[in-house]
């Protein structure tokens, strides 16, 4: 089956916040009788989404999308992860992923691997919890708790092992986002990392 590393040079630019993640994904197709106009797509991309697509009708699933995302280990991407990045890039709410959402998912991983790997120290692959606290306190400009980050570690980490590798670093960040978000509107007279912690759980 294919398999494709997000190996590339790492991308160096600020972090993308939710809203810039949503507008990443393609432009929601004109009501008809206006045909949808095609928007170029990498070579590349076109060509490992083919690969992944197994019945080559154009839109993957999202056990596909898992098949092709993969880690610097060579870890496939959690299902929980390709559900959350559906859900995100999704844009005609098909439940499928079609090529144009397939870019927009790969330059998302792009850029968020180039943030993980400027906090991985030691080039492991893996972030430990004095990394992460300091990648979330720069990416969200907020200084979390020793709880709040041990809830996080543990809920993302690797194989038990308390160290979180790309996966679940994006995972995180997302839902961080997502959760900022809902907090907005939906968490009145609740701590935002009580907030923060029951949304976590709830989406494990």
């Amino acid at each position: 089956s294919f398999q494709y590393n997000f190996n590339q040079p790492a991308y160096e630019g600020p972090p993308p916040s939710y809203e810039e993640s949503m507008a990443m994904a393609p432009p929601a197709r004109p009501a008809a009788p206006s045909a949808p106009q095609p928007q170029p797509v990498n070579p590349e991309v076109a060509m490992w989404f083919a690969a992944v697509d197994e019945n080559n009708d154009g839109s993957i699933t999202v056990q596909e999308l898992q098949e092709a995302l993969v880690t610097d280990d060579w870890r496939h991407f959690t299902l929980s992860t390709c559900r959350l990045l559906v859900s995100m890039f999704d844009v005609d709410k098909s439940g499928f992923i079609e090529l144009g959402e397939f870019e927009a998912i790969y330059n998302f991983v792009q850029r968020w691997r180039g943030i993980f790997m400027s906090y991985d120290a030691d080039n492991s692959g893996l972030i430990d919890s004095k990394e992460l606290a300091s990648a979330l306190q720069q990416i969200h400009s907020r200084q979390f708790s020793p709880h709040f980050l041990h809830v996080a570690q543990r809920r993302f980490q690797q194989n038990g092992s308390g160290e979180m590798n790309l996966d679940g670093f994006i995972s995180l960040n997302a839902l961080i986002s997502r959760y900022s978000r809902d907090y907005e509107t939906n968490g009145r007279g609740q701590a935002f990392e009580e907030f923060l912690i029951r949304s976590l759980n709830s989406s494990a």
